[in-house]
């Protein structure tokens, strides 16, 4: 996403101060989804958030049609617990 924005541009459509875009940008500290929010309308943008279980494909077939992750992973549990 280039939008040409200084980080104190980005700051003043926020209203927050340009050590807080630092802050996010190079990493040094964890933005709240508010933060995230607000960032995300000013730039016109949207949120998105993704879990990816690390390994699973190594232990298990791709999901398709019939074997979505979902289901494998709940039918897993179901089989462990019994």
């Amino acid at each position: 996403m280039l939008r040409r924005l200084t980080q104190t541009q980005l700051a003043e459509m926020i209203g927050t101060r340009q050590p807080s875009i630092a802050r996010l940008e190079n990493g040094s500290s964890i933005p709240s989804l508010s933060f995230l929010n607000k960032i995300a309308m000013a730039l016109d943008a949207k949120i998105e958030v993704n879990l990816v279980v690390e390994n699973y494909y190594a232990n298990h077939r791709p999901p398709g049609p019939d074997n979505s992750i979902l289901d494998t992973v709940t039918k897993s549990r179901y089989h462990s617990i019994q």
